[in-house]
């Protein structure tokens, strides 16, 4: 007898954790219908009343006495006094003091020539790169069985960019430094006017008044105060009474699938862990390529004592990577500014820029104070012949200053970035921004 109740715990105990699972690869289809259902034995609870005692409250009045405080008006008459206080009063006079009073003479000019180095770079001719993709057997098990079928092969190419060569070109540089004028100073006098503070006696007469004052003493007083006093009664109790019964809980989870690119190759887990959950792993089996997002909605459709019904909605959409990542390989080739915010990148092409943030930091070279720096889309620039221009001066660009009219020396920061994809599987390994450093000497005009 007691082998036959062990062997009944075990069973309930193997049925308990048997939870439903399933398979399947992305091949291309639009859409995939999977749904998983397991029976589980749970706990519920009914309501039973049982015979008990209960217990209310029952006023009755009751006399009570004790001493109370009261107050009554006791009045007197104060004479008239002198009340008397110190008050100051400000003393105000014009004294002569003396200032320091300085100019500075004219300044000089020096000047040298340097010899200086910038970078000239070129690029070669891109190449294209492919790899072929065999045809292979995709199978999925669903229940305990296996069926298999044929994807064909298909071809994968990616554009490599050119070999980037630079060499450091001489040119001549006009150095010069500015020699402050003399200071010359003098004491120059000026009047001053000064104030101080004077201490004196003042005293207001106070006249007869009367005075009243509140004082308290006591009075024994009675009144009548309800209280309360506890009885008892049969009645009846309502208890909560466990018991055993099994309950479905079924998951129903479609996936739509979006594949503009054709990169798509993914391997789809789902499960019912031990709370019934549904849990849905997405590997994706070529993230050199593609990158997933994943979003799902989630509707409770029925919960009752006999089941639990969860319709899941999963939107899977397989974003190629290399056009994601296509604005950080668009060249900046040269940067032209002038003193008053004029503004001239020009680029490889400005079409990938599109979905880009282009941010221009720009930095004083002399003291390595910031000057401007803010973030743009490309619909702010004016685009032509794989040119963009802007006029920083409506942006908060503050025109610049050099000594006696001449160039001021910039190191002006192009960065250009990308926001990654909402709903990501896997995060993005790539970096999503890159930069390119300008040194420039900035004119009035030219």
């Amino acid at each position: 007898m007691n082998l036959f109740k062990l062997l009944v715990v075990l069973s309930l105990l193997s049925f308990q954790t048997v939870f439903a699972s399933e398979t399947f690869d992305y091949a291309g289809q639009r859409s995939e219908e999977v749904n998983l259902e397991v029976t589980k034995e749970i706990t519920l609870h009914r309501v039973e009343y049982v015979d008990g005692t209960c217990e209310r409250q029952v006023p009755y009045q009751e006399e009570v006495c004790g001493n109370e405080t009261r107050y009554r008006q006791e009045c007197r008459d104060v004479p008239g006094h002198n009340n008397c206080y110190n008050q100051s009063r400000q003393v105000c006079e014009y004294v002569t003091n003396y200032r320091q009073s300085c100019t500075t003479g004219p300044s000089r000019e020096t000047c040298r020539n340097v010899t200086r180095y910038r970078e000239n770079c070129t690029t070669g001719p891109s190449r294209e790169v492919c790899r072929d993709e065999p045809a292979r057997r995709v199978c999925r098990t669903r229940n305990g069985v296996e069926r298999c079928r044929d994807v064909p092969g298909r071809r994968h190419c990616t554009t490599k960019p050119g070999e980037r060569t630079c060499r450091r070109v001489p040119y001549q540089d006009r150095v010069c430094r500015t020699h402050p004028g003399e200071r010359t100073c003098r004491s120059v006098p000026y009047q001053d006017r000064e104030c101080r503070d004077v201490s004196e006696r003042v005293c207001d007469w106070i006249p007869t008044r009367n005075v009243c004052d509140s004082i308290p003493y006591q009075e024994w007083v009675c009144r009548d105060v309800t209280r309360y006093r506890t009885e008892t009664y049969a009645c009846k109790k309502p208890i909560n009474v466990p018991y055993q019964a099994e309950k479905k809980f079924i998951r129903n989870v479609s996936f739509k699938f979006t594949d503009e690119a054709q990169v798509g190759n993914a391997k789809f887990n789902l499960s019912l862990n031990a709370d019934s959950s549904l849990v849905v792993q997405i590997i994706n089996n070529d993230k050199e390529i593609s990158y997933i997002q994943s979003k799902k909605k989630t509707q409770l459709v029925s919960d009752t004592d006999e089941e639990n019904i969860v319709n899941t909605v999963y939107k899977i959409n397989f974003g190629h990577l290399e056009t994601f990542l296509a604005p950080l390989r668009t060249e900046l080739k040269s940067l032209w500014m002038n003193k008053a915010g004029k503004f001239v990148l020009k680029t490889s092409g400005s079409e990938a820029l599109k979905e880009a943030s282009i941010t221009i930091d720009v930095v004083k070279r002399k003291n390595g104070k910031r000057h401007f720096n803010k973030a743009f889309k490309l619909s702010e620039f004016t685009t032509a012949d794989s040119k963009l221009s802007i006029d920083l001066s409506k942006h908060g660009f503050s025109r610049l200053k050099g000594s006696f009219g001449k160039a001021v020396k910039l190191k002006t920061q192009i960065k250009i970035s990308i926001e990654a994809p909402k709903h990501l599987v896997d995060p993005i390994t790539q970096s999503l921004f890159v930069t390119k450093d300008f040194k420039l000497k900035v004119y009035k005009n030219k």
